[in-house]
């Protein structure tokens, strides 16, 4: 699956709970809990879901427009595997195409991390508490963050083509 389809199928998961947690949630929500699921402070459903509407449309925005941002930067700012290859003018647009792929995969994880971060807390202004568990959601994003840094770092995804050294004029 691509990357921003991805991305974009996560944002709009995101979007049907917060119209969902808009109908069914109270007046009164929590505005923040501690590990274990309690209750640190209240506020209002309003509140809630503009952050959580905003914070969702930041990271979405961020990671999903990586691509773009990237064919545009100096290629001095960019680190990549391989430089000599990448950064020619005639690799740019694939690089930024590549690299916009994967950031969309780490931002549809994160925006994943949000999403349960949601639940959990419509979980808690129905019932007056969190799980007792929700550092799974952390753990688990983590976790994956690293695979994917460490798959990405494996792969022959940035690699050059076989035979590209010693090819004169490229």
């Amino acid at each position: 699956m691509k990357g921003r389809l991805l991305l974009g199928v996560v944002v709009a998961a995101m979007i049907v709970v917060l119209i969902w947690q808009w109908v069914t949630l109270p007046d009164r929500v929590p505005g923040q809990m501690g590990f274990g699921g309690a209750v640190t402070r209240w506020g209002t459903k309003t509140e809630y879901l503009a952050v959580m509407a905003g914070g969702t449309a930041v990271v979405a925005g961020i990671f999903g427009a990586s691509g773009a941002l990237l064919r545009r930067s100096p290629a001095g700012l960019l680190n990549v595997p391989h430089p000599e290859y990448w950064l020619r003018p005639q690799q740019r647009a694939e690089l930024a195409r590549r690299l916009g792929e994967d950031m969309a995969v780490l931002g549809a994880a994160t925006v994943l991390l949000l999403l349960a971060g949601t639940l959990e807390i419509g979980y808690a202004a129905q019932h007056g508490g969190g799980f007792a568990y929700d550092w799974l959601a952390l753990v688990a994003y983590l976790g994956f963050v690293a695979w994917w840094a460490v798959r990405l770092a494996s792969s022959a995804r940035y690699r050059p083509p076989e035979g590209w050294r010693g090819r004169i004029g490229e």
